[in-house]
């Protein structure tokens, strides 16, 4: 049986636009039946979500997406995660401070650049999406993408990059918070033609899902990645990458609904929908 089941949302905790529970309202006028909140590095808004899953009745899994990097940038979904867990709290500050300490580096280079924006760099959950809004909003852009383009995106006037996890770190905090650890958009090691070689290495040390249902997945590459996931034994996920209810977010691909069998949505859920 097939599940409406949005398991990859952002809210106003990290770089999403909308609170967990209005994400969870919006999610429950379109029929969704479980979601989870997987906010960039953070678990703040994990209690708002149980709240708010809670007042729709809808089944819920806190979770995490963890910015990672190996040979590239690699994101990391933690499902049903033990978010209060002392071991997993202190790794999370730790992340928090290699944030920190990019973001108040990207808030200087701006300056030398010439570039002054109302931003408080040592806030939690502040991204480069943040620099970019307020860039925009002080006139330096036109919108986020150009922002990017002309200074935030890698390689570019202002990147910084920051320090990071290693895929396999993260997937080992995320199985020490009793968590079930997911490869995110892998679409693009499809392309890079590395998509095997990573599962095979990430997999010995826990990794257990593989995000197949996504907006920028056609049904060719759907169709393969459920293969894949077959092939490794992997839980085949589902989930939009929400970030902001307007059209211009490219995650918010008209009509598209992720579903998951509801054998496999049960394994990201403290329990049974």
């Amino acid at each position: 049986m097939k599940i409406f089941a949005d398991m990859h949302n952002h809210t106003s905790f990290s770089d999403g636009k909308l609170s967990p529970e209005k994400r969870a309202e919006m999610l429950f006028k379109k029929g969704a039946k479980a979601f989870a909140i997987t906010d960039h590095d953070t678990v703040d808004g994990i209690e708002e979500g149980i709240e708010a899953a809670k007042k729709f009745n809808m089944a819920f899994s806190p979770a995490i997406e963890i910015s990672t990097y190996t040979y590239r940038e690699i994101h990391i979904l933690g499902y049903n995660v033990d978010f209060l867990n002392p071991d997993f709290v202190e790794t999370l500050k730790l992340i928090q401070s290699f944030r920190t300490d990019r973001n108040v580096r990207l808030f200087n280079r701006l300056k030398e650049l010439g570039i002054k924006i109302d931003i408080n760099p040592y806030a939690n959950g502040i991204g480069r999406v943040h620099f970019a809004n307020a860039m925009v909003e002080a006139g330096y852009a036109q919108d986020a993408n150009e922002a990017f383009e002309n200074y935030l995106g890698s390689n570019k006037k202002a990147y910084i990059p920051a320090k990071r996890l290693t895929p396999i770190e993260a997937i080992k905090c995320i199985i020490n918070a009793k968590g079930v650890p997911v490869l995110a958009h892998p679409k693009i090691y499809l392309t890079d033609k590395k998509l095997d070689l990573l599962i095979e290495g990430l997999k010995r040390y826990g990794l257990k899902g593989l995000e197949v249902v996504y907006p920028s997945h056609n049904e060719t590459d759907e169709a393969t990645l459920k293969n894949v996931a077959k092939k490794f034994g992997l839980i085949a996920t589902a989930g939009s990458d929400f970030h902001t209810p307007s059209s211009t977010d490219p995650h918010n691909k008209n009509g598209f609904v992720p579903m998951m069998d509801e054998n496999e949505l049960i394994k990201l859920l403290p329990k049974k929908i």
